[in-house]
């Protein structure tokens, strides 16, 4: 596999023209091959069944000028995930996931995307290890790199400094769910102040609006002109209620039972 550099002029004409950016600075986008067919039929699946419940890659049409966008680690983790919905030969397609464990693979936030994927399939198959295993590294490597941050990739266009910051929240909710149906420590801190998903229909057609952060959408019914939050946001926002909400028990702050609401 081998890396070239994509101009921001060219990933302009990528997304149709609808960003704004005239950043002159490159991307370096890994070059892969195609794929067959069947790689291309359970991409469009994950697009299908799978992206709607956790909408953080790239849009669908980004993959589909360009394939060569994802690594080839993301698409055996794509397609891994996908072949449920399929009748793709899962036990193959699990196993050529384990590419993401490679230690050649670049710490970069499409490794984490691909560990999403794969924690999120090999809890499905009761997998915990495994499972545990690819959501711990990619919370180490989330902090090694600085996704947990707004100026994360500053340089790169709007569309994919969404889905950077898709990715990190998918992290936190995805981590925060693991550690209430398997009764572990929660292994993220209190979510810091990222700028919050936008609408997943306005991100799947090109556009980034920004909507506010956790403590905007904490404050929302003091806000004069009140965002339009969406359905991603208000899931973060269970999710630091959650997290908000076992900090004070372990501190003895509130009993088992309390029913008590963290303060606004």
């Amino acid at each position: 596999m081998t890396d070239s550099s994509v101009s921001d002029s060219q990933l302009q004409n990528s997304l149709s023209q609808q960003t704004n950016s005239q950043s002159e600075d490159t991307i370096s986008i890994p070059q892969i091959d195609n794929g067959d067919a069947n790689d291309h039929y359970l991409i469009r699946l994950y697009y299908k069944y799978i992206h709607p419940a956790h909408p953080f890659l790239l849009p669908q049409r980004i993959y589909q000028e360009n394939p060569n966008v994802f690594p080839n680690h993301l698409k055996r983790a794509i397609c891994f995930i996908s072949s449920y919905h399929s009748a793709s030969d899962t036990e193959q397609l699990r196993d050529a996931s384990n590419t993401v464990f490679s230690p050649g693979i670049t710490n970069d936030g499409f490794k984490v995307q691909s560990l999403i994927l794969v924690t999120l399939a090999s809890y499905a198959r009761f997998e915990r290890d495994r499972g545990n295993q690819a959501l711990s590294t990619a919370i180490n490597i989330a902090h090694q790199i600085g996704l947990n941050s707004d100026a994360f990739h500053q340089d790169h266009e709007p569309l994919f400094r969404e889905s950077w910051r898709r990715t990190w929240w998918e992290l936190c909710t995805i981590s925060g769910l693991i550690s209430l149906i398997s009764g572990t420590n929660i292994r993220l801190s209190q979510p810091v102040s990222i700028t919050l998903p936008c609408d997943t229909e306005a991100y799947d057609i090109y556009q980034v609006p920004r909507i506010g952060d956790v403590k905007e959408i904490q404050q929302r019914f003091r806000l004069k002109a009140p965002a339009q939050w969406s359905s991603f946001a208000y899931k973060i926002e269970s999710y630091a209620f959650y997290l908000w909400f076992w900090m004070q028990i372990a501190k003895g702050a509130l009993p088992q039972n309390s029913r008590q609401k963290p303060p606004s």
